[in-house]
Order: structure tokens, then sequence, then C-alpha cells
């Protein structure tokens, strides 16, 4: 965005600054808040300042009515460190404060002025976009640093080359495009560490993930909720342990009860196919003659089915059908005893399907290191 463009849309507004050493004015020129003041012609400017910089603040003050005494300012004293990082909720206070005040009215933000506590405030609250604000900074003359100069202030003003016709514009304005991208990646990263996978889906397009990226997210939603297809019992007893491991990472409790039954006879139907007797096993096991498919109690008395599980394995299965039921009827939530029998239930099916613990945490630390690799454009 040109100076122009800037002046054009800030004219009649709002600036808040906080003050600092280049205000207001330099051996050099104009200082940050004067030089905005100048060029994009606020008809209101708030400052902000600590004890020690109230004098300062007070010239800046007599500095623009020297340019445009029509200009209001009005100056707020801040008991803060000016170095530590506490300027937040201050600043957020004030911009708060002049929105509702004036709804609907432009907001500029310097950035060039204070220290990199108080600019930082400004650059945040301006990546967050509420209220929302246009932030802007002021390049040194010369892009070298200001030089100070102790003279009165109305002779460092008649002295101001910035105070020339032709003098140009340093005002720039700073994009918030990727502050922003920045911190809803940080959201996607929070969402993939906690196998959310639809949150940071949603949340993609604005953190301006590469397609490759979407599509590994969107990969690992599917398998975690068996939503893959399915062409061998091997494939669906991993997909079966993926979507445990998932639900066990959110702590949904309920669904890592619900989904283990489908991961047990998968795996149990894997080791049945290796061995060549399915088809007999399944066909032994089913409640009634006329279903379709083996029912898991049915199963688990097959003396087969017991060699490959193991006894201790077919034991601790049985057992957890006890906690199954209840859950799948809603009779009670899971108590802190059956949490602990459904995770030692889910290290059980991954040593018996071969799965690594850590597949589904391992993809997303991955995917996290994609999103810190990612341009930002």
């Amino acid at each position: 965005m040109t100076s122009e463009t800037i002046a054009a849309e800030s004219a009649g507004e709002v600036l808040l600054s906080a003050v600092g050493t280049a205000d207001p004015i330099t051996a050099d020129g104009d200082g940050p808040i004067l030089h905005i003041v100048r060029h994009c012609q606020p008809n209101q400017v708030h400052l902000i300042a600590t004890p020690d910089f109230l004098p300062r603040a007070e010239q800046v003050k007599q500095a623009i009515s020297f340019l445009n005494p029509e200009v209001a300012v009005e100056i707020e004293a801040v008991e803060l460190p000016p170095h530590e990082y506490l300027w937040i909720d201050p600043v957020r206070k004030l911009l708060q404060r002049v929105a509702e005040a004036k709804p609907g009215t432009r907001i500029l933000v310097n950035v060039s002025s204070g220290t990199p506590a108080i600019s930082s405030a400004f650059v945040a609250l301006h990546a967050f976009g509420v209220p929302a604000v246009t932030a802007l900074q002021v390049a040194a003359p010369g892009n070298k640093a200001n030089r100070d100069q102790s003279l009165p202030l109305a002779e460092m003003w008649e002295l101001n080359p910035d105070n020339e016709p032709d003098a140009p514009t340093r005002v720039l304005e700073v994009p918030a495009d990727h502050l922003a991208v920045l911190m809803q990646r940080e959201n996607v990263k929070q969402h993939l560490l906690a196998a959310d996978y639809p949150a940071a889906l949603r949340l993609a397009p604005s953190a301006a993930l590469p397609e490759s990226l979407v599509g590994d997210i969107q990969r690992w939603d599917r398998r975690t909720s068996m939503g893959d297809p399915v062409d061998s019992p091997t494939r669906a007893s991993k997909l079966a342990i993926m979507a445990l491991q998932a639900a066990a990472i959110r702590q949904d409790y309920r669904s890592l009860v619900l989904l283990a039954e489908v991961a047990i006879i998968a795996i149990i139907e894997k080791q049945m196919v290796d061995l060549g007797i399915w088809n007999e096993v399944q066909q032994s096991s089913r409640k009634y003659p006329t279903d379709e498919h083996a029912s898991l109690g049915g199963l688990l008395m097959n003396q087969a089915v017991i060699n490959a599980l193991g006894k201790d394995n077919t034991n601790r299965i049985r057992d957890f059908k006890k906690v199954r039921n209840p859950v799948a009827h809603d009779v009670k939530p899971l108590s802190p005893k059956s949490r602990s029998k459904a995770e030692d239930l889910l290290a059980r099916l991954e040593k018996l399907a071969g799965v690594s613990p850590n597949l589904v945490r391992s993809a997303n630390s991955a995917m996290i290191a994609e999103i810190d690799k990612a341009p930002l454009g």
C-alpha cells in the first residue's frame, strides 16, 4: 500500500503509539509519531508513555501542534517496566476503548516507537485482528539510525528536513498476513498433537498450508476414522489400531472402548487367514446359524483363536467385554480402572497386530515438522 493510499484511508481517524527515544524529532528529521501524523493525517492521537517518558510525550504533543493544531492528542501514563513483555493487556484495553468509542473507525498503530516489548504488543494485537488495526512502520531517514539532538524543540522543528515540500515519506504498512498465518499454524499444530484432524483441516486455509500437507492431514483423518479402503485383514487390523491410537491421544475412552471390538475381530481374522482357517473358524463362531459374521464371544471360545492370541490375551479380552457392554448401552461412564484396562488392551492389540505404539503420534510429529518448513506465502 502506498503512502498516498494510507493517507487517503486514514484521514480523520485515530493513531495509537508508544513514545520512543526518536520522538518527536531527531537531527535527521521527524520521529516516527510525527512522521505518521504528517503523512497519514489522523485527527486524533493517543500516546502511551511510561512515567519517565511523560515529558517527551508532552514534547510530541507540542510538535504535533506545530504540524497541525487541529489534531487532538491524549497522553496515557502506564506504570509498567518498559523492557518487560507485559504490555499486551494495557495496549489491548486502549485499543478496545478507542474502538468502542469510535465504532467503524480505522485505527492506526505505530510499531516503530517504544521498546521492543511495547512495539511487539502492537504487532501481536495487529496479528490477532481484534480489534482490527493497521500497523505502520517508519523507516529511519536514509535507513540509518536516528541521531538525537538536544536543541530546544522549536529550533529542532525549524531545522527539520521533513518540513521540506519534497521530503519523501518513510511510512510503511506492516502486513499482518504472515503474522496471522504463523498464528494459525500454531493452532493447527496443537490440533495435530491432539489428533483432532477435522479441527486442523478447518484452519488449513487460513494457515496457508501447502496442498500436499492438507492431503496428508485428510489421509490421517480417514485412516483414524476407519474411512480408508480395506483390501486385506492386515490393512483392516492396522486401520483399527490407528483409530484406537487416535482415540487414546484425544483421551476419548468411550470411542476407544467401542472401537476395540472392531480391532479385535480384525486381528483375529488376520491371524486365522494367515493360518488358512478363517472360513472354518468364522463358520463355527457364529452365534446363530443365520448370522452373516462370527460374534466376538464365539471367536473367543474357538480353540484355534485362543491358541493364536495366547491364553492371557484371550482372558484380558474377555474381561474387557465387561467394560465395553455398559459403555455401549450408556449405563455409566468409564471409571479410572476401566480406562486403565482400555489402555492395557490397546498395548496388547498393538503388539498382536505388529503396529508401532507410536504410529499415529509419529505421523502427527512428521506433519508438524512439515508445517514448520512450509513457506508462508
